[in-house]
């Protein structure tokens, strides 16, 4: 196949999911319960695990997120109104990305962080590498997935009536589709539990087990991550994929009328 530029009839199995749980209405629900989601997780983390944690520059950690929470929930609440939303759809969508990243990407990442801050016997260095861990592997996660992702729409596996637009999903085409992500997050997990297994006695075996599950979740939230950014990328490119007042997706291939400039007549 030769070389060509993805269309807009490319993404088409992408607008499925902006008729039902990713419509205006929707995720305007969402952000609203993420506000009381925020506070919750919030708590979790920096009154469960925070305090006796000696993870280092924790204290710069939690001001700066605190500021970040706030700051997402604000957003939450404005985009959560009906008035905000179908005047401001991409910014709907973008606010909503960083909050779903940032409830369950960061908070559990950071959780996990702390959690293993606690253990006794375990440094600050240590800390430090479990971080750089848990990040390139996340990084890794995400660079395959959007990789995957863009090929996946060059063979136009997402354009109308191909397979991924068909609600069949056969066990065998799953894993064969997802192989180099199951690789990536499987390469990442296994530096990261091989270096918890050294680090961390068997006494503290239950922070050991709900840290790499927190890890897990922040990982599975890099995977979503791609497909998040492609859609946001389809609402600003393509009218399609945004809603009209009614709260119903625009007809596919359709295009905002320009208006036309009144001609100036000079006077004589």
């Amino acid at each position: 196949m030769g070389r060509r530029n993805l269309e807009e009839m490319d993404f088409w199995a992408l607008r499925n999911s902006l008729e039902t749980r990713q419509s205006i209405s929707s995720l305007g629900a969402v952000l609203i319960v993420s506000i009381f989601l925020n506070a919750i997780l919030f708590l979790l983390v920096y009154v469960v695990v925070f305090e006796y944690s000696i993870y280092p520059n924790k204290e710069d950690i939690y001001k700066a997120h605190l500021y970040i929470t706030i700051v997402l929930s604000l957003f939450g609440l404005v985009f959560g109104l009906p008035f905000f939303y179908k005047r401001y759809e991409k910014i709907q969508y973008f606010i909503s990305i960083i909050v779903s990243q940032n409830l369950f990407g960061a908070f559990p990442l950071l959780f996990a962080l702390f959690a293993f801050g606690n253990v006794y016997g375990i440094s600050q260095n240590n800390l430090l590498m479990i971080t750089r861990l848990a990040l390139f592997a996340g990084g890794l996660v995400f660079v395959v997935t959007s990789v995957r992702l863009f090929l996946l729409l060059k063979r136009g596996e997402y354009r109308a009536d191909s397979r991924k637009d068909k609600v069949r999903k056969k066990w065998e085409d799953f894993v064969r589709g997802h192989l180099p992500v199951f690789i990536a997050i499987g390469v990442g997990a296994v530096f990261i539990i091989q270096y918890l297994f050294r680090i961390i006695p068997i006494a503290n075996f239950d922070i050991f087990i709900m840290g790499t599950l927190c890890i897990l979740i922040y990982m599975t939230m890099l995977f979503v991550l791609p497909e998040q950014l492609v859609i946001l990328y389809c609402k600003i490119r393509y009218e399609s994929f945004n809603h009209n007042r009614k709260g119903n997706l625009k007809p596919f291939g359709f295009k905002t009328p320009k208006k036309k400039k009144k001609k100036a007549y000079k006077i004589r």
